[in-house]
């Protein structure tokens, strides 16, 4: 009977230890539920600002878009690579370019040139060598002034 005894408190201590592992195992499953709850609460809420600010930047774009039309004169912006970055349709007309050469992003400054290399008036010269890289030229084109105002950016500034 002595021996059962003493069987007896090693049985305990066992499940004891088994309560423990489980209390753990138990305690680090919420703590990591926790954290992930909290994670997928920081994301909704990155989500959801972002949503927001695209929105704004989409609206402010809009603005954008619709003064750049409502001008009466011929407007592009061209990123220092050469590339298009945006136009109000005037542009394209007042100039008599092909409105297939109308592409964001894709159309560039030498194609528009060569398209007005076969004209005896020129608007979109390259800029002069060893000139200041902000420079203006006064043209006339079919009874309208213009002023061009050529100055270098950053290809991504737009």
């Amino acid at each position: 009977m002595a021996r059962k005894h003493s069987c007896l408190p090693s049985a305990q201590n066992r499940r004891n230890q088994e309560n423990l592992e489980v209390a753990f195992a138990i305690g680090v499953a919420v703590i990591t539920l926790g954290i992930l709850i909290i994670a997928a609460a920081l994301l909704v809420r990155n989500n959801v600002s972002l949503a927001a600010a695209e929105k704004a930047r989409t609206n402010e774009a809009a603005i954008l878009r619709a003064t750049l039309e409502t001008v009466r004169d011929g407007i592009a912006y061209f990123a220092s690579d050469g590339l298009l970055c945006a136009f109000n349709a005037n542009f394209f007309r007042l100039l008599d370019l092909p409105e297939s050469l109308a592409m964001v992003r894709k159309t560039t400054l030498a194609q528009l040139q060569k398209v007005e290399a076969l004209r005896q008036q020129r608007f979109l010269l390259p800029p002069a060598a060893g000139r200041d890289p902000v420079e203006s030229q006064h043209m006339s084109w079919a009874g309208r002034e213009s002023i061009s105002i050529k100055r270098p950016s950053p290809p991504a500034a737009f």
